[in-house]
């Protein structure tokens, strides 16, 4: 049973990161098998939210008005207020957006791995891994792509990128792919398959971050900010054992006379008051 529990949490794991990425089917897909090895908490809820998110994504008019025998003060609020934010065609902004800008995107969300999203061979080398991610990322950002799903498939080639161009990640996926777990032990350390920027910070740093930022996961901020703590305590804590040495030299070189005292002074001082004749010494 214990084992079953441990694939049943694998497969949720794979089940949320699809969600995260629209592919519902596929989520909805490791929500019921991982319910199906181990009821874990929070499974049923998570695969009827990805049957409701693909029931919004497949029907152009998603929301409806009031049903039936509901009041008409009901169906006037249900139709002033803001509709939620979604990945449908019908809540997205109404830009104008080319035949071929559509295509593109279609192309990219039927990818079924990395190196399909980049269009590149899986030998391909580095260059040809950046190469290709600036063709596609410069015509996908939503800035510039208003077609459905564009934010979407702009994921999907940062993600590429950032799995494909990092060696370690690189290796990792070619061995297990996407429907491996979250997390694997790797060389003696735990090693996280999530990305570890955002695909817009991976544009800007291809770009010069000329497009309107999208801000950083919060979860990113906090270890950002919590590794520069230790940083900084690391550093303070070197200097502390170097103190006392600092301490001992400093009073070392201030112990050393600035000029070496002389036995004689060529001018009457009160310590060297006798004058010495040099004719009486040469008798």
């Amino acid at each position: 049973m214990e084992m079953n529990k441990g694939e049943a949490e694998k497969c949720l794991e794979i089940g949320k990161k699809h969600l995260r990425l629209g592919n519902w089917e596929k989520a909805i897909k490791f929500f019921d098998k991982s319910h199906r090895m181990y009821p874990l908490p929070g499974v049923e809820a998570m695969r009827d939210r990805a049957k409701v998110e693909m029931e919004k994504a497949s029907t152009p008019s998603a929301q409806s008005t009031s049903p039936r025998g509901a009041s008409s003060s009901a169906g006037m609020r249900h139709r002033a207020a803001p509709a939620a934010p979604s990945r449908s065609p019908s809540s997205e902004p109404s830009r104008p957006y080319t035949a071929e800008q559509l295509q593109m995107v279609r192309k990219i969300k039927a990818c079924k791995n990395h190196y399909e999203v980049l269009a590149v061979q899986q030998a391909a080398t580095e260059n040809e891994i950046k190469k290709a991610y600036r063709k596609l990322a410069l015509k996908l950002h939503p800035d510039k792509n208003s077609a459905p799903g564009a934010e979407d498939a702009f994921k999907a080639v940062g993600k590429a990128f950032a799995i494909l161009s990092d060696p370690d990640k690189r290796a990792h996926y070619d061995r297990y792919g996407d429907d491996a777990p979250v997390q694997q032990q790797h060389h003696g350390r735990r090693y996280a398959q999530e990305e570890d920027i955002t695909p817009e910070e991976i544009f800007n740093m291809f770009f010069g971050g000329g497009f309107r930022p999208r801000g950083r996961r919060p979860q990113q901020q906090q270890q950002q900010g919590h590794q520069q703590q230790q940083e900084q305590r690391g550093g303070m804590a070197n200097l502390a054992q170097f103190l006392p040495l600092l301490l001992i030299f400093i009073m070392s070189l201030l112990s050393i006379p600035s000029t070496p005292e002389m036995p004689f002074s060529l001018s009457p001082t009160p310590q060297f008051n006798i004058q010495l004749d040099r004719a009486k010494i040469t008798r």
